[in-house]
């Protein structure tokens, strides 16, 4: 939930989903690929910092995480 406000910042429009009670889907969208490709090019160091914080040491534990990434492009 910590990456949402920072991806909206990037320019995404963020969605939240979860299945079965232990899969979450995360979806960000664009206007237009142009939008996407831009935000897909230009480095995000605020989305990096966050990542590097997850893997703090005392930070809990994170359990499994799967990343699974699918483009859909709908014209």
């Amino acid at each position: 939930m910590g990456a949402k406000p920072i991806h909206e910042r990037a320019g995404a429009n963020v969605q939240i989903y979860s299945a079965a009670g232990n899969t979450m889907y995360y979806l960000t969208a664009f206007p237009n690929a142009s939008a996407w490709g831009r935000y897909r090019d230009t480095p995000n160091p605020e989305f990096n910092q966050y990542m590097q914080g997850l893997g703090a040491q005392n930070n809990g534990n994170l359990g499994a995480v799967v990343v699974e990434r699918t483009t859909l492009n709908a014209f």
